[in-house]
């Protein structure tokens, strides 16, 4: 992908600038390029509930061709939704990123550099009166393997994620010896950030007394389990 974007200023707007409002408009071009991969890959995130990855089907589904500790075929799900009595929450995401191809891959093609024709003898500004910056570069993302992501829409609880570490955890090679995938990163959108915290960062969280109705605090075994990366960029709507 090519990315290029321009702005002209008049000369004369410049000079009359007394409140210095128009450069940090320059400013934002190199702002806009800088934040383009996280655009993209997020992005690319998004269409993975209906984007094909390199076995054909969507990037995110419920039924991957996977081996089990048997070498035999299963269909594999990286794609969790509500269940019966839940309540449907913004998408989140679970990676291993400790492995040397990516779950989400950005490929930088050409590095993004900020044109400024702003020289006295350029032909914009001698013959037009009018400064020009511009932006240019070549960049993508894309789908790296899908068996190092999951995503869901179900709350974020220690059994809902105990379920998603033992998932990824249930893929094989074909003679039945595990990958060893394990998260690494969950990342959410920033209305998921309490839950989130609470679910990887608290040390305490509620538990259910012995008597099935008291709640009083326990330990949190996901405490520090992997990082968290809350994502402005993620959207906040309910996943549907």
């Amino acid at each position: 992908m090519r990315v290029e974007e321009t702005l002209s200023i008049s000369r004369d707007d410049l000079d009359d600038d007394d409140y210095g409002m128009l450069m940090p408009v320059v400013e934002e071009l190199g702002s806009d390029a800088g934040s383009l991969p996280d655009k993209l890959v997020y992005q690319q995130l998004g269409k993975g509930r209906t984007e094909l990855c390199m076995d054909g089907q969507p990037y995110f589904d419920k039924d991957h061709p996977a081996y089990d500790s048997n070498g035999e075929l299963f269909s594999y799900a990286n794609f969790g939704t509500i269940q019966v009595g839940e309540q449907a929450q913004p998408w989140w995401y679970v990676f291993d990123t400790s492995r040397a191809l990516k779950p989400i891959i950005f490929q930088p093609r050409r590095p993004f550099s900020i044109v400024a024709k702003t020289q006295l003898t350029a032909g914009n500004v001698f013959n037009d009166d009018e400064f020009v910056w511009g932006t240019d570069g070549r960049c993508a993302a894309g789908f790296g393997f899908h068996m190092f992501a999951y995503c869901t829409n179900r709350p974020p609880t220690a059994d809902v994620f105990n379920s998603i570490v033992g998932a990824m955890a249930s893929q094989c090679r074909r003679d039945g010896s595990p990958y060893g995938v394990s998260p690494k990163l969950v990342v959410g959108p920033k209305n998921m950030e309490g839950p989130l915290r609470t679910l990887l960062k608290s040390t305490l969280v509620p538990v259910l007394a012995p008597d099935g109705k008291t709640w009083v605090p326990g330990t949190n075994v996901w405490a520090d389990y992997c990082d968290l990366l809350v994502a402005d960029r993620l959207p906040q709507a309910v996943g549907n």
